[in-house]
Parts: C-alpha cells; sequence; structure tokens
C-alpha cells in the first residue's frame, strides 16, 4: 500500500468526476470549465495525516504538444 495522493478528480463543465492518475493525459479546452478536485477519497490508506495531505495537494501539469509547438 502506498502513501500519500494517488489521484486526483477532473470536473468540466458536463458536472461529470473523472479520476486522474499518474501518467494519465487529458485535452483541455479553453472553452470548458476545468476543475481539479483532490479529497479524502484521493488518498492512499496508509497515510498518517490524511487531512493535512488533501490540504496541502499540489499538482503540475505538462502540456506535451504546446512545448512540442515552441522546439
Amino acid at each position: 500500500m502506498g502513501k500519500g495522493l494517488e489521484y486526483c478528480y477532473w470536473k468540466t463543465n458536463d458536472g461529470k468526476l473523472e479520476k486522474v492518475t499518474k501518467g494519465s493525459t487529458f485535452r483541455l479546452y479553453t472553452s470548458d470549465k476545468n476543475e481539479f478536485i483532490v479529497n479524502e477519497r484521493c488518498v492512499a490508506p496508509d497515510t498518517k495525516n490524511v487531512k493535512f495531505t488533501v490540504d496541502n495537494a499540489r499538482w503540475a501539469f505538462i502540456y506535451n504538444e504546446f512545448f512540442e509547438s515552441i522546439k
């Protein structure tokens, strides 16, 4: 069993939650409202302080196509 965040959720205009796991790829459209959500369900079972982990969650996203276009 792991510790820390295992995934987050992503929600767009349709309100449907998608699970975002490490290595996943999603297209983000500027016409959509994109919201990323971290809650207690996203935390691994062996994490000692779940509330601290959720409250201090940080995520980074790299837009590969954008970087390819400026090379």
